[in-house]
């Protein structure tokens, strides 16, 4: 796969991300919204916000591997964090990169009253696309 990052001309330019990618050739992959569970579906750390982002990375990972993928797969990342305020961003950002190696992929952060299930804070959903 070639990916190709893009910052047009009449966007804002941010220093850590990317506002458009493209790629050639590959598969498409989709993972659906993975939020802050362990194997058997409980809630890992309900009401702490940072070990629900590290859990719920950690098992976009694991989808990841499961394709033969990693994080340089990945082309948009979608969050969504419960009860939102500014400084959640700055947590996000700090943790997010310690999964990726290369620039963070497209990204939307979504602050939201509610999850599907109580004590989840976090969510993330990805789209990646390998060879």
């Amino acid at each position: 796969m070639e990916k190709h990052l893009i910052n047009p001309d009449g966007l804002w330019k941010p220093s850590i991300l990317t506002q458009v990618i493209t790629t050639t050739g590959g598969t498409t992959v989709h993972i659906s919204g993975q939020p802050a569970y362990d194997e058997t579906g409980a809630v890992v750390a309900p009401g702490d916000l940072a070990a629900q982002i590290e859990k719920a990375l950690s098992n976009v990972e694991v989808a990841l591997r499961s394709v033969n993928a990693d994080w340089t797969n990945v082309v948009k990342m979608v969050s969504y964090i419960v009860g939102y305020e500014p400084s959640n961003r700055t947590l996000l950002t700090e943790i997010r990169n310690r999964f990726f190696t290369t620039p963070p992929p497209t990204t939307t952060l979504i602050g939201i009253e509610a999850l599907a299930m109580p004590g989840v804070l976090f969510e993330v959903d990805v789209t990646a696309v390998i060879d």
